[in-house]
C-alpha cells in the first residue's frame, strides 16, 4: 500500500525558511509536538496488550509520530470494553489476540458492531497465516507480527487509519488467490 514513509521529519508540520526558527523549533519540540494551525489534529490511539512493556513500546513508537496520540491503554478485553463505553471511541484500536480472557477476536467483533466506523489494528505474536484472515473476518483492518512491530507499526496505523488495510504480502497473496 501507499503511506506516508515512517522517515518522514519530526518537524514535517512546521513550515519555517529561517534555520535559525528551525534549530529553535527542535529544542523545542518535547513541550510542542506540532503546530495544530498546520496540522491535522492528532488521531487518536487505544491499545489493547497484555505485557506492559510491550504496551509502553508501542506507546513509545506510536507517539514518535506527530500525527499519532496513544490516548489509553488496557491489559485486557475487559479492561477495554469497559474503557471504550465511558471515554470518546478513538480513531484506532491496536489489539494483541493472546489476552487473559475474552480474545482479542471476540474484543474486534464487539468493538466493531458497537461502532462501525473504528479501525483496528493486530499486533500479535501468532503467526499471521493461521490468524490473520480470521483478524480480518472479525473486523481488523491490518495485521502485523510483534516481531516486525518496532519498525512498521507507525506505517501500519497510518495505513489503516487512512482507510486502507495493512497487510503483509504473503497475506495479501494468499486473500487475493482464493478470488482468482
Amino acid at each position: 500500500p501507499t503511506t506516508i514513509g515512517s522517515d518522514e521529519p519530526l518537524f514535517s508540520c512546521f513550515h519555517a525558511s529561517n534555520p535559525h526558527i528551525v534549530s529553535h523549533i527542535a529544542s523545542s519540540i518535547v513541550s510542542s509536538r506540532h503546530d495544530s494551525a498546520s496540522c491535522p489534529a492528532a488521531k487518536n490511539i487505544f491499545v489493547v496488550e497484555d505485557h506492559p512493556i510491550v504496551r509502553h513500546v508501542y506507546r513509545t513508537l506510536l507517539e514518535s509520530a506527530p500525527d499519532l496520540k496513544v490516548v489509553g491503554e488496557a491489559s485486557t478485553a475487559e479492561e477495554a470494553i469497559s474503557a471504550l463505553e465511558s471515554a470518546p471511541v478513538p480513531d484506532l484500536l491496536v489489539v494483541d489476540l493472546g489476552l487473559g480472557g475474552m480474545s482479542g477476536l471476540e474484543l474486534i467483533k464487539q468493538a466493531t458492531d458497537a461502532d462501525a466506523g473504528i479501525r483496528v489494528l493486530v499486533v500479535s505474536m501468532y503467526e499471521e497465516a493461521l490468524y490473520g484472515e480470521k483478524a480480518l473476518q472479525s473486523g481488523a483492518h491490518g495485521y502485523v507480527r510483534k516481531k516486525k512491530a518496532e519498525t512498521v507499526i507507525v506505517e501500519a496505523a497510518r495505513t489503516v487509519l487512512e482507510g486502507d488495510y495493512y497487510l503483509s504480502a504473503p497475506l495479501q497473496r494468499r486473500i487475493v488467490g482464493q478470488y482468482t
